[in-house]
């Protein structure tokens, strides 16, 4: 709106490179936060990996129970459904 107001009392150019500038600060922001989402779930999925492991790990050797291996799976799906 205030480009609008801009452009209607003569500040044509002004108002375009501000518009422009806008554009390309919020594309930036949407990048910023598509790649930190990718990070997060990346690392997330990681440390599923590594429960998992350590969850096989310990059924082979006889420790821990079956009731703390879905709790911890459980805890982690929580995490991953998490917007």
């Amino acid at each position: 709106m205030a480009f609008a107001v801009l452009a209607a009392l003569g500040y044509f150019f002004t108002a375009i490179i501000f518009t422009e500038h806008l554009l390309l600060s919020m594309v930036a922001i949407l990048a910023v936060s598509v790649i930190h989402g990718l990070a997060v779930r990346w690392l997330i999925l990681g440390e599923r990996r590594l429960a998992l492991k350590r969850a096989e790990y310990q059924r082979i050797l006889g420790t821990g129970s079956l009731d703390d291996l879905i709790k911890e799976l459980e805890a982690q799906t929580a995490r991953l459904e998490k917007p």
